[in-house]
């Protein structure tokens, strides 16, 4: 049996099912922190704001692994994703990534793109709103 999703997490896949249709992208909502990830540079930067920069630089991290098309077999500690936090692209060997992360509610929702993402306005919605909508969407 699949748990009930928050309010929380139900605006979070809104805005991700938006930017979906958008164009090419991913993304990673966390707040439950992997283990030795992270390469040293990126331990160095979190180390000013552990619990904040971590979950940040995870939900980046994930984003990329995502947006490659790679998940998890793409190691975590190959690669570093401090220049999305600088606003700067990432190169992978899917092009260039560019990288924004958000603080929403106790939770990061980091999403990557292949062209610069301005700043994501997030609006809540209830989950009979996103009900709704996704029923309406099928019917089309």
């Amino acid at each position: 049996m699949t748990p009930a999703k928050s309010p929380e997490r139900l605006a979070i896949l809104e805005k991700i099912a938006q930017y979906e249709r958008q164009g090419r992208f991913d993304e990673d909502v966390e707040n439950d922190p992997p283990s030795r990830v992270l390469l040293p540079e990126e331990r160095e930067w979190m180390e000013r704001d552990q619990t904040e920069r971590f979950f940040r630089l995870w939900t980046l991290k994930e984003s990329v692994m995502k947006a490659v098309g790679k998940g998890l077999a793409l190691p975590p500690s190959g690669f570093s994703v401090l220049p999305l936090t600088r606003g700067e692209p990432i190169r992978t060997e899917a092009g260039a990534l560019f990288g924004r992360s958000t603080p929403l509610d106790g939770y990061w929702l980091s999403v990557c793109a292949a062209e610069p993402l301005g700043e994501p306005p997030l609006h809540r919605v209830t989950a009979h709103e996103l009900m709704n909508k996704r029923e309406s969407e099928a019917r089309q």
